[in-house]
């Protein structure tokens, strides 16, 4: 259930409302909030209650995942930095052998792959 948009005519309320009736100020939307819970009678407000709840346990739900996956990546910093300290240096490369890659050998081509090179090599 949300609160329903109120149309109250309160001087300074005007003032800090937006042409589209939302509040401005945290004053003003705690104020509307009061003035919609006073309108709701027994089984509204405990719906509105079982939902807040509902709400709470899920937003815990998730804090609770993000710190388990901020600490864990703390710890792998934490294990990487101590490694550092004793890890040997990198080897310095002297020079890079450029590999070839070879053609495959007619020997392990399947048969018309032979016979379309022996087609295509005889036309030129």
């Amino acid at each position: 259930m949300q609160p329903p948009e109120s149309t109250s005519t309160i001087g300074a309320a005007e003032e800090t409302a937006t042409p589209m009736g939302n509040p401005k100020t945290a004053d003003e939307r705690e104020r509307r909030f009061v003035q919609y819970l006073r309108s709701l009678n027994k089984s509204e407000l405990a719906d509105l209650r079982l939902a807040r709840l509902n709400q709470v346990a899920n937003f815990r739900k998730v804090l609770m995942q993000l710190l388990n996956e901020m600490v864990e990546s703390r710890a792998q910093d934490l294990a990487a930095a101590m490694l550092i300290a004793d890890a040997p240096e990198k080897p310095k490369v002297l020079h890079v052998v450029k590999r070839r890659r070879l053609a495959p050998s007619k020997a392990i081509q399947p048969e018309w792959i032979k016979q379309e090179s022996k087609v295509l090599g005889g036309k030129r």
